[in-house]
């Protein structure tokens, strides 16, 4: 008997080896295929970065990452403003896994691009302590050294870079980016979309996850952001002109409206963009990624960056070709800082500096007496200075992609 009890117990022993051994291997197998399948995913999105070609949706089935066939991708890119939502939805079996990465491009033209200024055959002048730092596309008339407000200028090289020839026409930006943003200017949305009159709001912060469809606060009024917050996929559409406080904390958004104003000492970050004006007041900081764009209609627009003001992103201004004559106009003033790309259709006049590339139609200096064109005086335009970690709104989409950062759900 005592025997038979020593035997009982050790199969009941044996038995819950096995059962133990058992479950810890299948604990083991799914806690693996987690893993693979976290891998795997970021496998697919580093895929998505590096290769222009693919499109979307995609199903990553060209990477080969495994031979099981329960592993399945599916991969989706759109647009918000002018960067790309990058949405990857990883399964297996009862397993699944969702990332989204917030993603720009390249720029426009080479990465080593400082300048690029219209053939109006005209020559570029540059005095004082002006720096060219980075290849320059400039008019068939060339470059060169000139006096003005009694100084002369001091560099050794006119550029320190390449020169190339430019054309009559910049770069165009991508027509679908265009598009997408005169639709907002005009209030097209879709009746799917989430819509809330901004007057009809009862509470001074909103989140909205961009693992949700976008948020549009529509308003018919002028709008004063003051002592609010705002985060995440929300776009703000006004038909009237919007002014920002700098007690308004807004973080990935989307402005759109006529007219946008940021007053003085506002901090954060956002992409602006109206049909006729934008005005950065003194000391405004628009943090990375940030883009500011006017589609002018009537080729009236104004840009605005006055003094202390840092932009840490992208500044775009388009025309209508269709206008005869093109008034659009974009000023920095001295002591500002834009660390990006600009591409202006019209006339730029700069102070300050630009850690990145310029792209524009024609310069304009004006003292009290005077007024030059394509003269650029005491400015440094410096493509090298440029993070190699920036990635720029999507003016060209053919430029590939960038990660910007991973979007928390």
């Amino acid at each position: 008997m005592y025997a038979i009890f020593i035997m009982l117990i050790t199969l009941i022993v044996i038995g819950s080896i096995i059962t133990i051994a058992f479950h810890h291997r299948n604990y083991m197998e799914r806690e693996l295929a987690r893993q693979n399948l976290v891998s795997y995913t970021q496998s697919v999105l580093t895929a998505v970065l590096c290769d222009s070609t693919l499109s979307f949706p995609w199903d990553g089935t060209s990477l080969n990452l495994t031979e099981n066939p329960n592993y399945t991708f599916l991969v989706t890119k759109e647009r918000w403003g002018g960067y790309y939502i990058v949405s990857i939805t990883g399964k297996y079996g009862n397993y699944q896994l969702q990332k989204k990465a917030l993603c720009g491009t390249k720029g426009v033209l080479n990465d080593g691009a400082a300048l690029y200024l219209n053939d109006n055959n005209n020559a570029l002048s540059i005095s004082g302590n002006t720096q060219l730092i980075g290849d320059c596309y400039l008019p068939k008339a060339g470059i060169k050294a000139s006096y003005m407000e009694g100084d002369y200028y001091r560099g050794k090289k006119l550029v320190y870079g390449d020169i190339l020839v430019s054309g009559n026409v910049l770069p165009t930006i991508d027509e679908e980016y265009l598009t997408y943003v005169g639709g907002l200017l005009q209030g097209k949305l879709m009746k799917t979309d989430s819509i809330l009159d901004f007057s009809s709001i009862t509470t001074s912060e909103f989140y909205n996850p961009f693992y949700n469809k976008t948020l549009y606060l529509v308003s018919k009024e002028p709008l004063f952001l003051n002592r609010c917050k705002f985060t995440g996929n929300i776009a703000i559409i006004s038909s009237q002109p919007v002014t920002i406080f700098p007690t308004a904390e807004l973080t990935d958004v989307m402005v759109i409206a006529p007219k946008i104003i940021f007053k003085k000492e506002w901090v954060g970050y956002l992409q602006a963009y109206a049909r006729d004006t934008i005005l950065l007041e003194q000391d405004v900081r628009l943090q990375f990624p940030s883009t500011i764009g006017v589609e002018s209609t009537k080729n009236l627009g104004l840009i605005e960056l006055n003094r202390g003001v840092r932009v840490d992103g992208n500044i775009w201004m388009t025309k209508n070709s269709k206008e005869k004559e093109n008034k659009n106009s974009c000023s920095f003033f001295p002591e500002t800082l834009v660390h990006g790309i600009t591409q202006i259709e019209g006339k730029l006049s700069v102070g300050g500096k630009i850690y990145g590339s310029v792209y524009v139609e024609k310069f304009i200096y004006k003292t009290v007496s005077s007024y030059y064109e394509n003269h650029l005086y005491n400015v440094e335009i410096n493509a090298k200075a440029r993070s190699p970690f920036y990635a720029s709104a999507a003016l060209n989409k053919k430029r590939g992609c960038n990660l910007i950062k991973m979007l928390e759900p």
